[in-house]
């Protein structure tokens, strides 16, 4: 069941769940300990579209709360959730619905990529384990 109100209810509603997910994305580990926060984040998914589902290439955002934006800007509603090493979002609009998948880069492989290194990003040592939770 969702939210029931205004257009202008409903967004304040929601937009108030975003910033307490970023406000805690600040206290964020993984599994070693070491903050989430400020990690490039490596997005990838599919996008709902009106004539079928599409991949997108993955690609890097500075960080998650830049991340997110990019997933949900012009979503009608939107889902966050763990599974696994991932954050997934999941952000409906009026063509279908779009699946993002972020996860942060380790400190090695940004500072690869920083310098311009081909990485690829299904190699799990370029990507962070996230701890059981994540604050």
């Amino acid at each position: 069941m969702g939210y029931e109100g205004t257009d202008e209810e409903i967004s304040e509603y929601y937009a108030d769940d975003i910033k307490d997910l970023i406000a805690n994305m600040e206290y964020a580990k993984d599994k070693d300990g070491n903050d989430l926060w400020g990690a490039k984040v490596v997005i990838s998914g599919t996008l709902g579209l009106w004539d079928g589902k599409k991949t997108i290439v993955p690609e890097v955002a500075k960080d998650f709360e830049h991340a997110l934006w990019l997933c949900i800007d012009n979503a009608d509603y939107c889902k966050v959730y763990k599974e696994y090493s991932k954050i997934i979002i999941e952000a409906t609009h009026h063509d279908g619905t779009n699946v993002f998948t972020l996860q942060f880069l380790t400190e090695d492989a940004e500072m690869k990529y920083n310098y311009g290194a081909d990485l690829k990003f299904t190699n799990r040592r370029n990507l962070r384990t996230l701890g059981k939770y994540l604050f």
